[in-house]
């Protein structure tokens, strides 16, 4: 007999809970999709700009239109392109605190404003002076976005960093290599280069609009910044040689390619052009492949290695005196690059906590831009004290240095893990 207030129904049968629909769910995966990839692409946009227009104004426009416009110097136009450098590493460690601080998007907009105010100014002028302080204002602007959108590509925790990493290399050696050549071949067409100039910092504009950084929520105490900074100089403390060497073995070379290229080489203008867009092509064609055999293989082996067979390109490669002969040199030298870039960067990501990486991306990319400021001096006087081949041998002993110093590195941590 039942008992009074229960149910006579007989036993309750659970219900089953309501089905989601498939069609919601595919939705909103899809859209998620979307989402990261218009980041991507408005990122890789807004690199890609940026870098083409560093490359064309101070690889073709400042050394080669502005002193028959403002009658300067060659060592003016040198110090305008090392004051840019200069701009760029001391402001890129500022953009970083900020973007950890939650200020990644104005800083983003506002740096890329100035930077294109900068260039517009640097494209009408007749003064030197106005030169050197556009340069130094252009540097403090465009340096706002490589920090910025070299966390948002290193933000993939895993394996695979080393190959998210190398999408971010593409725009930007993509960026300067076709902002090297694309002038070059505009200059006789009036108007030519202030046209893509122009389109370039059109596009540059609205990317910075378009992209969605993400910004921390909450400011930390001075304290705290004073703290995370000590964190950040013991975590960082083994790349710091590698950081400024690496990069002067790039500003020890660039400035001098062309002389090299047209007095040793015996190529014309355009043939070097091509002869650079040739070798570039092969480093951001092997960035991707090379950033996955350094997640499979290990970064620091890969790092020594590769080092050492840019070493020997660089080596070979001063000694050449017919582009023919330049050739394979020159594609080792850039493989060897390939291979540099994405595992570099992504042995430093995982050398750094997840949360710290807004912060420790800006205090690389200022030491790393220390080192392309060093160079450009420290070639000059090799060129004048051992000829043509001065800037390359030096590059050369350097990139031995560093290939010994990761093989060091790396022996001692096979060492420690036993």
């Amino acid at each position: 007999m039942a008992a009074p207030g229960a149910s006579t129904d007989g036993p309750r049968i659970p219900r089953r809970p309501p089905r989601i629909p498939r069609l919601r769910v595919c939705t909103g995966l899809r859209s998620c999709r979307m989402e990261r990839m218009n980041r991507q692409i408005w990122w890789t946009s807004a690199l890609f700009c940026n870098e083409f227009i560093r490359a064309a104004l101070y690889y073709v426009w400042v050394p080669v239109v502005l002193p028959h416009r403002v009658h300067m110097p060659i060592w003016w136009v040198g110090l305008c392109t090392s004051g840019q450098f200069a701009a760029d590493a001391a402001t890129k460690l500022a953009y970083g605190v900020a973007a950890a601080r939650g200020y990644a998007r104005w800083t983003v907009r506002g740096g890329i404003l100035l930077a294109i105010a900068a260039v517009a100014v640097l494209l009408a002028t007749h003064s030197s002076w106005a030169a050197l302080a556009c340069s130094i204002l252009y540097g403090c602007g465009a340096a706002s976005v490589w920090p910025a959108a070299l966390t948002h590509f290193g933000q993939r925790i895993g394996g695979a960093k080393a190959e998210s990493l190398a999408q971010a290399f593409i725009p930007w050696m993509s960026g300067t290599g076709i902002g090297m050549f694309a002038p070059n071949l505009l200059l006789h067409i009036r108007y030519g280069t202030l046209t893509v100039l122009g389109l370039m910092a059109s596009i540059l504009v609205v990317s910075a609009w378009a992209i969605r950084p993400e910004n921390r929520s909450g400011t930390p105490s001075l304290r705290r910044e004073v703290l995370l900074a000590r964190v950040l100089g013991r975590k960082l403390r083994p790349f710091l040689l590698p950081m400024v060497l690496q990069t002067l073995v790039i500003g020890t070379i660039t400035p001098f390619l062309a002389l090299f290229g047209v007095r040793s080489l015996h190529l014309h203008t355009w043939a070097y052009a091509l002869f650079l867009i040739a070798t570039g092509a092969i480093t951001v064609a092997l960035l991707i492949p090379l950033g996955r055999v350094s997640d499979r293989m290990g970064k620091l082996p890969v790092l020594s290695i590769a080092f050492l067979a840019s070493a020997a390109g660089v080596a070979v490669l001063s000694m050449c005196r017919s582009w023919e002969r330049a050739l394979v040199p020159a594609a080792v030298f850039a493989a060897g690059f390939g291979a540099v870039f994405p595992t570099w960067n992504a042995l430093f990501m995982d050398a750094v906590p997840h949360w710290l990486h807004t912060r420790a991306v800006g205090l690389f990319t200022a030491v790393e831009d220390s080192g392309t400021a060093l160079g450009p001096f420290i070639g000059g006087l090799a060129w004048q004290g051992l000829g043509a081949s001065g800037p390359f041998l030096v590059a050369a002993a350097v990139m031995m240095l560093l290939s010994v110093y990761f093989f060091a590195w790396w022996r001692h941590d096979v060492r420690r893990r036993r």
